[in-house]
């Protein structure tokens, strides 16, 4: 028996916090209670990677961050580096590094990827 999905309340849209972009990537802090990207069920259509692909329509997924876990997400603005992260991510040349402190001090799950 398949559990009901629970209720998504997603962080309102302030604007996306970039922290880097060039014509291959970007990079994007992801805020805590967001999706990386589209949820299954009806409601959970608002999400991290339809926002950046409002701005940058090119932009593709490259991995992802729980939905309660705020931190840097990747991602390729064109389809050769979609592979090339992929594979990258798959031969563990990256690390996740969480961090259960936010700078202010308050308890968050803070996630980033550190490349080994």
């Amino acid at each position: 028996m398949r559990r009901p999905a629970p209720a998504y309340f997603p962080p309102p849209d302030s604007g996306l916090d970039i922290r880097y972009v060039d014509a291959d990537l970007l990079v994007v802090d992801k805020p805590s209670g967001l999706l990386s990207v589209p949820g299954r069920g009806p409601g959970m259509d608002d999400n991290l990677a339809s926002r950046v692909q409002a701005r940058y329509p090119e932009a593709l997924t490259v991995h992802r961050l729980d939905m309660d876990t705020s931190g840097l997400l990747v991602m390729a603005r064109n389809p050769g580096y979609t592979g090339r992260w992929a594979g990258s991510s798959s031969c563990a040349r990256w690390k996740r590094n969480t961090s259960p402190w936010s700078p202010a001090g308050w308890p968050t799950a803070r996630a980033a990827l550190i490349y080994r």
